[in-house]
């Protein structure tokens, strides 16, 4: 099971910012993990998330940790009801797919960060806005006679699917014991039935077991979500490619130093 992921403003003031020598300018090369140690803020080029802004920041510490947030919505409060999907948000069943999006509200984590032929690299993945609310989750058996047994977050859901209403903005499932529809969550639902929508890996956004609840990691080791920049204007600006594994999504990004 994974470890939680969410990260609070308090975790954020934390990350180191990159200084110059004493008494001088600074003066980034580029070729080191140091040269990108900062708090950067910038905009995706011709792209906007869920909350309609293009606003992205970062932020890098010099061990390579840090993280990343779209969007300019501030930070969510963690999730604390089960029965409501996370992050809380209107139901949308069309494109771009609900699960495959960084979402505004969340920072996440960085993995992987290194510095490759003068270039900016690291890794996120969108599941880790899942992991709390999943780790919250219980568990219901969906198929016994499976090897091993199959279980999700929502009962009934192998079984009997779920349903949207006409109108979009309701969700049911059946009651098996009784065959009457039960209205539940539509973000729930979702999350808890429904394969990732990108080609990078198979699993459920949150997946079950008898005892509990989790995020899967990152199919064959692969980050869905890829960043590659390299500076600019003498380490000013940072300039590069976010790239996401549904085969949909890639933008330029454009950073200042802050």
């Amino acid at each position: 099971m994974r470890g939680s992921k969410r990260a609070g403003l308090g975790a954020l003031a934390l990350v180191a910012v990159g200084c110059g020598s004493q008494g001088g300018t600074a003066t980034y090369t580029g070729t080191q993990i140091s040269d990108y140690v900062a708090t950067w803020d910038g905009y995706a080029e011709a792209f906007t998330f869920e909350d309609g802004s293009d606003r992205l920041r970062l932020t890098l510490s010099t061990d390579g940790h840090g993280f990343l947030q779209v969007g300019d919505a501030p930070l969510l409060a963690p999730p604390t009801d089960p029965s409501v999907g996370y992050p809380p948000s209107p139901w949308i069943w069309s494109p771009p797919p609900l699960g495959s999006e960084l979402k505004p509200g969340f920072a996440y984590p960085l993995y992987d960060a290194r510095v490759e032929t003068a270039r900016l690299r690291f890794a996120a993945d969108y599941h880790d806005v899942y992991t709390d609310w999943c780790a919250m989750q219980t568990p219901y058996l969906l198929d016994a006679s499976a090897s091993p047994p199959s279980y999700a977050c929502v009962p009934n859901a192998w079984n009997l699917g779920w349903n949207v209403s006409a109108d979009g903005k309701s969700c049911t499932m059946v009651d098996l014991n009784t065959g009457q529809p039960v209205p539940v969550d539509c973000v729930q639902a979702w999350v808890c039935t429904e394969p990732v929508p990108c080609d990078c890996d198979s699993a459920w956004l949150c997946q079950c077991d008898a005892n509990s609840c989790w995020t899967p990691p990152p199919a064959n080791g692969v980050y869905p979500v890829q960043i590659d920049g390299a500076l600019e204007n003498a380490g000013a600006n940072l300039v590069g490619t976010l790239a996401m594994n549904d085969g949909r999504t890639r933008f330029t990004i454009r950073l200042t130093r802050q």
